[in-house]
């Protein structure tokens, strides 16, 4: 969740001078069509580089878009689910329920560049963690309306269902986190960290943990300290809206693969849907070209926005490539679960998120600011029991733990569950050592994802920070 500027200009119209003229005769390949892939893009077209994007599914996204809501029980796996015209009649969900945060400048900046507004897609909602607890007391935090970090202080402070020891504690921590610059020597797991400054097991299982979970994906025993720790001091130290909540006004297709596709097409760039690219052509240490199914394309520059699974297979066969090859192979994957609830149209939550404790699911989302009125979306993140139950069961399991906290609530009508095994990379203890940069060994080829190292965990941001980066790196390599 970066505050840093993005290192392009803002503006859409930003300066085509003779500095951003390159000697480029053929386009450069863009293979993903995610939102680390669409960022690159846009960055490129916007320096009038030829770019054609290939994107191996049939729409745009990647672990970000829109799926239909089909009025049965299904799962649905990484890229399957691809929108036909049959589908389109369905509700139009998202393939894992996500939260925008204010400190996502590249993101609201790629925005601005395509030309979407923020006010006709986000809803800005002043930070406020509302944690249901199962067998005790909620948890109310609501940032104040002060300058940061004074803002998350007061929240501490003035929380509701923690106690004297709890907030103390809890204020403790920040403090000695911001005395050393939220950085740390030595990376150690969140679970240990928190132990190291006598968190208590109410704030660990209340606050620390919920933000571990849905930020790194990674349960807190395991969760790399560095990256929590940079998650904190970018989204709490800077400015106090950069704490705020964005919830989308829309699915994800319609708040930027679909707007990004029209200003990349409309800026003389070309996206190919239902493209796989299977190989890579390499010699002399260059790129020569991307084999797919049925074609081969020329090339001088690839940029591989795929997910780091796949990119890892695309450089398997050379040699030059192999120490990120095995970089890669350590980094893992988690997956998370969202299971969509249908309830009647009445059925509301008294905010747009609520956090649960002490129960399977994790968070859950009323998703009546889409105009879906009644539809609920429960997220679990990372592994965990949860994964070895079939869909029917995971659903049932799900719906008596929304009946027991919600017990005014009338059964669900209708339910959905979408696993997206591969979600993110696994943030670990010392995992930022495998996270590569955006240049590699071979001329001309470049990776791009919320993979590389940019220090953050797999979020939307750190796709878009790590797609506007190489684009820029790349721009720079055809002006020298």
């Amino acid at each position: 969740m970066p505050h840093i500027n993005s290192a392009l200009p803002r503006s859409p119209h930003a300066n085509h001078n003779k500095h951003s003229v390159v000697k480029q005769v053929k386009p450069v390949i863009v293979v993903g069509g995610g939102w680390a892939g669409l960022t690159a893009a846009i960055e490129l077209v916007r320096h009038e580089i030829p770019t054609i994007l290939l994107e191996s599914a049939k729409q745009l996204g990647g672990r970000a878009r829109r799926v239909p809501f089909e009025n049965k029980v299904c799962a649905i796996n990484n890229s399957d689910a691809e929108t036909s015209p049959k589908k389109q009649a369905a509700i139009p969900v998202d393939n894992g329920q996500h939260l925008l945060i204010g400190a996502y400048e590249s993101t609201l900046s790629i925005f601005r560049t395509i030309g979407v507004r923020e006010d006709s897609i986000l809803k800005r909602q002043r930070l406020t963690l509302n944690i249901k607890r199962r067998y005790r007391r909620d948890v109310k935090i609501t940032a104040g309306r002060l300058p940061a970090p004074l803002h998350i202080a007061w929240g501490l402070l003035f929380a509701r269902g923690l106690s004297i020891t709890d907030r103390i504690r809890a204020l403790t921590f920040c403090a000695a986190m911001s005395n050393i610059d939220f950085t740390l020597d030595k990376d150690e797991s969140c679970l240990n960290l928190f132990n190291r400054y006598q968190q208590t097991d109410v704030i660990i299982k209340c606050l620390w943990e919920p933000l571990c979970l849905a930020t790194l994906n990674t349960k807190i025993d395991i969760a790399s300290a560095h990256i929590f720790l940079r998650m904190l001091r970018e989204v709490f130290t800077h400015a106090r809206t950069d704490s705020d909540f964005l919830y989308t006004y829309t699915d994800l297709g319609a708040t930027f693969p679909e707007p990004a596709m029209e200003y990349i097409e409309k800026n003389g760039g070309n996206i190919r849907l239902g493209q796989r690219v299977i190989e890579l052509n390499i010699k002399n240490l260059r790129i020569q070209g991307v084999k797919l199914n049925n074609t081969t394309i020329e090339c001088e520059q690839v940029i591989l926005a795929t997910p780091h699974s796949v990119t890892q297979k695309l450089t398997a066969p050379y040699t030059e490539l192999r120490p990120l090859h095995d970089q890669l192979k350590e980094l893992d994957h988690q997956p998370i679960c969202t299971v969509y609830l249908q309830y009647p149209s009445n059925t509301r939550l008294n905010t747009e998120m609520i956090g649960l404790e002490g129960t399977t699911s994790q968070w859950i989302f009323d998703r009546s600011i889409y105009g879906q009125f009644g539809l609920m979306a429960i997220v679990i993140s990372s592994d965990g029991n949860h994964m070895s139950l079939d869909n029917d069961a995971l659903c049932e399991l799900v719906e008596k733990e929304i009946s027991e906290l919600f017990p005014q609530w009338s059964s669900a009508l209708k339910r959905m569950v979408i696993r997206e095994k591969r979600a993110t990379f696994h943030s670990t203890t010392n995992c930022n050592q495998f996270r590569p940069g955006n240049k590699t060994a071979v001329n001309g080829l470049w990776v791009a994802g919320d993979y590389t190292n940019t220090g953050l965990p797999a979020t939307l941001e750190s796709a878009v920070r790590s797609g506007s980066r190489c684009a820029h790196t790349l721009v720079k390599s055809l002006q020298c």
